[in-house]
């Protein structure tokens, strides 16, 4: 063998032990956590629909609970509830199988074999005489709310009662889940992982909402197969290429680089993506348990997004977060974390800042956006409003989870209370809407 050819050879060697066995070593490593960590993966997906899914329930609620105010302001329910005339009751029940009329102060249970219910209670000089229900079945819930964000092609959600799945695909329907918020179900078509969320109601929560999917749905985007073949290609094509392989290298990972900055921060607001988000909110967690020092998370969202969209056109709804996102930069302060959660959805990490502190920028950010118009292509002024959730650590939870939970449930709160306002997770309760329809009565 020729001088030149063992130096190439010492090359290649060289080469091979120095860049593509750390590379082997890592890969397989990163394999094996990739498969360790595929179940926790799949869970926070999962837990994400159900959050999505949870506020669509909300708007659906919302809406029976406006249809039932609005029954229970007409003429004829309301002199047949305050006579308890059985007849005329029934006669308005046959007209539309949704309604439900109840004479007397008898509570109405919100949560029935096969539906909820939203009731609006009619009072006359502080006593009740009846109470109008809008009653809406799981299955009803279930096709509303739609499809989550595909995590493979066997996904879905589900509804329990009792924790006994009521509203789900024929597989899934009647099958009991476990006390534990995640679990796996062995069902005909295979294992399947299924995370749910309470939904509350004022008798409890017995109903909860869930998010399924193929148990192995993680791994198919991580086989250890794969990142062996890529081990034994980057091998031969490391020993073959030697150092000429070095230009093409560097600049990939320059690309990875540039890639991995632009995975951070959303394109059309500037603020950081829920991934960059979730990475500073556990920075500030284990700075928060070593220092002591307070930390607070703000949830917000748009009203009526999409009623601007349809109306006005994308553009327009592009502009109100880009105004929206303006408003938060606004009142944040340097080391404060703001990010698009996703689609209108927006969320504050707020370092040594506590609950009235949080309530404070929130309050700011939404009187700031709510005075600041919005300019259309076509010439119209759009004034657009959000409501707030707003919780902090200690509290309201030790864990991101449990924080995001209780500021979730504030911002639900917040849209219940009529939107455009802010509700802090320890102070926010539901109460059933009532009609005082004395004067009416009277008039009758």
């Amino acid at each position: 063998m020729s001088p030149r050819l063992r130096a190439q050879a010492r090359l290649a060697v060289i080469f091979v032990l120095l860049v593509c066995v750390p590379i082997v070593i890592g890969v397989a490593f990163l394999a094996r956590s990739a498969e360790a960590n595929q179940e926790t993966t799949l869970d926070q997906r999962l837990l994400l629909d159900v959050q999505v899914a949870r506020r669509q329930l909300m708007s659906i609620a919302d809406g029976a609970a406006q249809r039932a105010a609005a029954v229970a302001r007409r003429a004829d329910v309301q002199v047949a509830l305050l006579h308890r005339d059985a007849a005329a009751i029934a006669r308005i029940e046959s007209g539309d199988p949704a309604l439900e009329l109840k004479p007397g102060p008898a509570r109405a249970d919100p949560l029935r074999e096969r539906g909820l219910l939203r009731s609006s209670v009619l009072v006359d000089r502080g006593r009740v005489i009846g109470r109008v229900s809008v009653f809406v079945s799981f299955e009803t819930l279930l096709s509303r709310l739609g499809s989550p964000p595909a995590v493979t092609r066997r996904s879905g959600l589900l509804i329990s009662r009792d924790q006994v799945v009521v509203a789900a695909p024929s597989a899934l329907r009647g099958l009991r889940l476990p006390d534990a918020t995640a679990a796996t179900l062995e069902t005909d078509q295979g294992r399947v992982r299924v995370v749910t969320r309470p939904v509350e109601t004022s008798t409890g929560s017995r109903l909860r909402l869930g998010a399924y999917a193929a148990a192995d749905a993680a791994a198919s985007g991580t086989p250890s197969r794969r990142f062996l073949i890529a081990a034994v290609v980057l091998l031969v094509s490391a020993a073959a290429a030697m150092l000429a392989l070095s230009r093409p290298i560097l600049h990939s990972i320059s690309q990875l680089a540039n890639a991995a900055e632009q995975a951070d921060t959303d394109v059309l607001t500037g603020l950081a993506t829920r991934r960059s988000f979730r990475k500073q909110v556990d920075l500030e967690l284990r700075r928060s348990a070593r220092t002591g020092a307070a930390l607070a998370v703000i949830l917000a969202d748009l009203d009526y997004f999409k009623a601007v969209n349809d109306r006005f056109g994308h553009g327009a709804g592009d502009a109100v977060l880009v105004n929206f996102a303006r408003s938060i930069q606004h009142a944040l302060r340097d080391g404060d974390v703001a990010a698009r959660y996703g689609g209108e959805e927006f969320s504050i990490l707020l370092p040594a800042a506590d609950l009235s502190d949080a309530a404070r920028v929130a309050e700011r950010i939404r009187a700031e956006f709510a005075r600041t118009p919005i300019r259309t292509r076509n010439g119209s002024t759009v004034y657009a409003t959000s409501s707030f959730g707003v919780a902090a650590f200690g509290p309201d939870g030790r864990t991101i989870d449990d924080v995001l939970h209780a500021a979730d449930n504030a911002l639900y709160a917040a849209k219940a209370a009529g939107r455009d306002c802010v509700v802090q997770a320890s102070e926010h309760a539901r109460a059933e809407p009532q009609v005082d329809v004395r004067e009416r009565l009277d008039s009758i």
